[in-house]
């Protein structure tokens, strides 16, 4: 009985200098929680029916929950608790019809020694087949707390580009890495694919060609626009 009763009163000192019941500071003020990959149909509007041809072109869509809890000095009012500007950059790497034919028609060299993309954590030729394609969004007055959402969208004459919708959510065809930034810098990065996140430099990114364009559209940029304004917080408007 004396043991227990040392025993307890041990715990209790340990988590007393530990702060327990107290507030403890969360890790990360902000934080990517869930990212989904979808083939959705976008809203009819006015159509009374959608098309056959319309129907089977699908788009998708990149759905992002996070959570903005930064920390405070002192007492802040409710009202001002809120970050100006949170960027999401969306980078999706797909495996490229047009570089797996390249690749098969090769034959010069390849521009990257087996040591070098080693080095990098690239076991594989896959840097030579797949391409990147890039967006990012920014979201203004973003109030403290969880559940907050952003998104990109892929328009579906790109899905038919690389394949259909499949090729996207392929766990061996395509990856999603999401980065959220405060300020220009990155403050969280999320991605499925494990090897994606095993370098914090991404030192993967110089070996893989980047396609130029808008080939990813945030959700002003396409027919949900109207739509949802009571769960995504404002789009600041591109230049």
């Amino acid at each position: 009985m004396q043991n227990f009763s040392l025993l307890t009163i041990v715990i209790f000192i340990i988590l007393g200098q530990f702060g327990y019941g107290q507030k403890i500071k969360p890790d990360l003020e902000y934080r990517i929680r869930k990212v989904e990959i979808n083939n959705v149909q976008p809203p009819r509007g006015g159509e009374s029916k959608p098309t056959p041809s319309s129907m089977e072109r699908e788009w998708i869509e990149i759905d992002v929950e996070y959570e903005s809890k930064p920390i405070r000095e002192g007492k802040v009012p409710s009202e001002l608790q809120f970050t100006d500007e949170i960027t999401f950059q969306y980078t999706i790497g797909v495996e490229d019809p047009v570089k797996v034919e390249q690749r098969l028609n090769q034959k010069e060299k390849d521009p990257f020694s087996a040591e070098e993309l080693r080095k990098a954590g690239i076991d594989n030729d896959w840097v030579y087949r797949w391409s990147l394609i890039e967006g990012k969004v920014t979201h203004m007055n973003v109030y403290d707390g969880p559940e907050h959402f952003s998104s990109m969208y892929i328009h579906p004459s790109v899905v038919r580009r690389f394949g259909g919708g499949q090729k996207f959510r392929g766990k061996d065809t395509a990856f999603v890495l999401v980065e959220l930034l405060v300020k220009g810098e990155v403050k969280h990065s999320y991605s499925k694919t494990d090897w994606v996140m095993r370098d914090p430099e991404m030192g993967w990114r110089k070996f893989v060609g980047r396609l130029s364009g808008p080939f990813l559209l945030n959700k002003d940029q396409t027919p949900w626009a109207p739509y949802y304004w009571d769960t995504y917080e404002m789009i600041k408007p591109q230049k």
